[in-house]
């Protein structure tokens, strides 16, 4: 007797992807759970925006981090502000992750993921893409979608749930320019399963049918675009509180590795299914610090048998991550010394 009903994705609903081509993710912070253990597993993945919710904000991130060359849509969005005594400098288009002390520091971070996103996606990158909720907040002075009112008071914006015919249209536009400036990629977009509470779960549930309407017609319209239903993984096939975080709105550690593992089955090659699996334990070791302290002969032996691992993948994956602590293995006489700290400690 069956007690659950699990989610099957057949093979011929999602692309193909390759652990040797770079992947860009975006949109909420189900995109940085992904994303992590794809590093975890030293496949180079980034999340250039950091997280973004509804898909009117996360398109027009990716408009400034991959379109634009004039950066005043980005500088108009920086707002200084007061939180506990302290002044600080955020863009209303990404989260807390882009702010600084300073508008100077701001800028120079977006530079810098905007940079790294470029070139990844010069490289080839795929796209992965997971949007949050329907419901935007917009500037009360008739400007587009911020991504993060970063606690403003709430008479700055106005709020509403998008509609599905301009979240198709705003997507069809930027795709088609993406792919006029980078050639050909993949797209795949999920729904994030994280309930947006504080809306109401009827609100919620409204929310997502509509993003799911929405992703549901950009597949049928692009090319290479597909949907991997990590919301259905999470509310449909495991279906159970044990598989929520604390706060019973996010999946816990259990679940999003459920997912991750469905997501490697159905989208990833048996033989790079095979060296993530390596590659993993290869990084797992690196950062592991024991208990008992080593001996001098212990240690040694250790650092050489991780080195000759990762060398190992990395004869076979060129341009897999290097090890946790940016070491690769013909740094010096003692290569992996930074992976637990021993530089970082003398630094």
């Amino acid at each position: 007797m069956e007690f659950r009903t699990e989610c099957i994705i057949p093979a011929a609903t999602l692309p193909q992807l390759s652990i040797r081509r770079p992947v860009i993710l975006v949109g909420s912070c189900f995109s940085d759970n992904i994303a992590r253990k794809m590093r975890e597993s030293l496949w180079r993945a980034f999340n250039p925006g950091g997280a973004l919710y509804n898909p009117l904000s996360v398109a027009a991130a990716l408009r400034m981090l991959l379109l634009d060359d004039d950066e005043s849509r980005f500088v108009g969005s920086i707002v200084e502000v007061e939180e506990a005594g302290r002044r600080l400098v955020h863009s209303m288009m990404f989260d807390s992750s882009m702010s600084s002390r300073s508008r100077e520091g701001v800028v120079r971070n977006f530079r810098l993921r905007r940079d790294e996103a470029r070139r990844l996606m010069e490289e080839g990158a795929d796209l992965i893409v997971t949007f949050g909720t329907s419901i935007a907040y917009f500037e009360d002075n008739g400007a587009g979608p911020v991504g993060n009112c970063h606690k403003l008071p709430s008479s700055r914006f106005v709020r509403r749930m998008l509609e599905i015919g301009e979240i198709c249209d705003e997507w069809t536009r930027l795709v088609g320019e993406l792919r006029d400036v980078y050639g050909e990629f993949n797209i795949v977009i999920t729904i994030s399963p994280i309930r947006h509470v504080r809306d109401g779960l009827p609100t919620n549930s409204l929310s997502k049918a509509m993003l799911r309407v929405a992703v549901d017609r950009l597949v049928g319209r692009l090319a290479s675009a597909y949907y991997f239903p990590a919301f259905e993984l999470l509310t449909d096939d495991l279906r159970d509180y044990r598989f929520y975080a604390a706060d019973m709105v996010h999946p816990s550690d259990v679940a999003v590795e459920y997912i991750w593992d469905k997501f490697r089955n159905a989208c990833l090659s048996d033989a790079d299914r095979a060296m993530l699996r390596r590659a993993e334990g290869v990084a797992r070791l690196a950062s592991h610090r024991s208990i008992i302290e080593p001996t001098p002969e212990e240690a040694r032996q250790r650092r050489s048998d991780i080195a000759r691992r990762f060398a190992e993948v990395r004869r076979e994956w060129p341009d897999c991550l290097d090890l946790p602590g940016g070491v690769d293995d013909a740094a010096d006489d003692d290569p992996i010394a930074d992976v637990r700290g021993d530089k970082a400690g003398r630094s």
